[in-house]
């Protein structure tokens, strides 16, 4: 949603956000039918298309809530930069490789520290999202053993739908330039120092979603695909 709101055209994506969407959507479906099979006992059928799911997402977009915290505001910027935005529109429009590059790395700056992929010691890239959580965001923290660090150049833990900040880990999208700029270099130092499969390993046993970024070669290979079947390849 970023890229449009810059004036960029679409690009493609390899992350599934029909399916991702289809997921909330299906369990918020079969969560009904089991509250009205129990009200009058009778069951229900349920339809997730992926199209339409997919269709519903930016449907925030057309909400005009009274008070809401600018982390639902579509794209999630916060408002100096929004205001930023016709700028920022004149510069993407602007064909010389030199332009281009300064908008990525502006707009690679307003990617939230916990919602974004690092390089590993073994220049693999696993990709990190542990935001929107009342307990996930501390736990990769933690599991980094970054904690305490975190904690001394000035982030703070508060409610997000009553206060809002610019220092509150449960509003990630929401940090201040400087404190986003200083978490990710704590994150990217820490995850630099070990290989991916590693961090991979013990963000995922620590309950932390994290996925290695890997090839069609390399998810044939992976341990967790041929000997269970979960996947069949054809061709």
């Amino acid at each position: 949603m970023t890229r449009p709101a810059l004036g960029l055209p679409p690009v493609f994506t390899a992350l599934p956000m029909a399916s991702v969407h289809a997921g909330v959507h299906g369990a918020s479906a079969a969560v009904s039918a089991l509250v009205g099979r129990d009200r009058d006992g009778c069951g229900d059928q349920i339809e997730v298309p992926l199209a339409s799911c997919l269709s519903v997402a930016p449907g925030s977009a057309l909400l005009d809530l009274d008070d809401q915290q600018h982390r639902y505001d579509v794209p999630p910027l916060a408002r100096p930069v929004r205001m930023l935005l016709p700028t920022l529109r004149g510069v993407a429009s602007r064909p010389d490789p030199r332009s281009q590059a300064e908008l990525a790395t502006a707009a690679r700056a307003l990617i939230p520290p916990l919602m974004d992929s690092y390089r590993c010691a073994d220049d693999q890239l696993p990709y990190l999202f542990a935001m929107d959580h009342d307990r996930i965001p501390h736990t990769p923290l933690r599991t980094l053993e970054i904690a305490e660090a975190a904690t001394r150049i000035g982030l703070t833990t508060q409610d997000p739908y009553r206060v809002a900040t610019t220092d509150n880990l449960h509003d990630a999208a929401g940090l201040s330039f400087a404190l986003r700029r200083t978490l990710c270099t704590l994150i990217a130092q820490r995850l630099a120092a070990r290989p991916a499969d590693v961090w991979e390993e013990l963000l995922g046993n620590a309950g932390v979603p994290c996925a290695v970024q890997r090839t069609t070669d390399q998810w044939r290979a992976h341990p967790a695909v041929i000997p269970y079947r979960q996947v069949c390849f054809v061709g």
